[in-house]
């Protein structure tokens, strides 16, 4: 009984341990994500048939010595759709068209050990505007050479544009519901993590 006994505090002592080690670091991960940080360009969903990429930007606040608190993502979006237009007079036709736009939502995040940090998103304050002047890719079938040109489209178009750069958003927000093996650099002002099931590198921005 009495080895039981010993057996078992031992084993509520290491939880305790392991609960304790966990909270540690959850608590410098969230002193540490504090602030804003910027990512580099990568696709919103692979499956996707039109390419759509998008650049983030998170910005984690909290209050005190909180492990959790208020987020908001800002992302550059980029979509690129094909076109199937008919060849002008000049022998050119449009073969794609590539429109920019910018998409910021706010929601909360939580750290929950040292490299792990949920993220849960308010669809409700999801906001995307888009540039009214899109690229369109011109093939010319005389040279078989492509030449950038940029328009601005018209209503119709910056609709299907638009509704595009929400569904997209949508989806990737539906999934992107942590970030988590996040590795910070000696520095202290980049750091290396997983979301959407690809590997990003995130840089801390400072204000000027």
């Amino acid at each position: 009984m009495k080895k039981l006994l010993m057996k078992l505090s031992c084993m509520l002592a290491l939880g305790a341990c392991v609960a304790l080690t966990a909270c540690d670091g959850a608590s410098s991960l969230a002193k540490k994500i504090e602030g804003e940080w910027s990512g580099n360009s990568m696709r919103v969903d692979r499956k996707l048939a039109d390419e759509m990429t998008m650049t983030p930007v998170f910005r984690f606040e909290r209050q005190g010595s909180a492990k959790s608190g208020e987020l908001t993502l800002v992302a550059q979006l980029s979509v690129m759709m094909p076109v199937n237009a008919p060849i002008d007079s000049a022998g050119t036709s449009a073969v794609s068209a590539t429109a920019a736009g910018l998409a910021s939502v706010r929601g909360t995040w939580r750290a929950t050990d040292d490299d792990d940090i949920d993220l849960t998103f308010d669809m409700s304050t999801l906001d995307i505007t888009m540039d009214p002047d899109v690229e369109f890719e011109l093939a010319d079938v005389w040279t078989a050479t492509d030449t950038p040109t940029t328009r601005t489209v018209a209503e119709p178009v910056r609709r299907a544009f638009i509704k595009q750069m929400h569904d997209g958003m949508n989806g990737a927000l539906s999934r992107l519901n942590e970030i988590d093996d996040i590795r910070f650099n000696k520095e202290a002002n980049s750091l290396s993590c997983k979301f959407l099931k690809q590997k990003q590198n995130l840089t801390k921005v400072y204000a000027r």
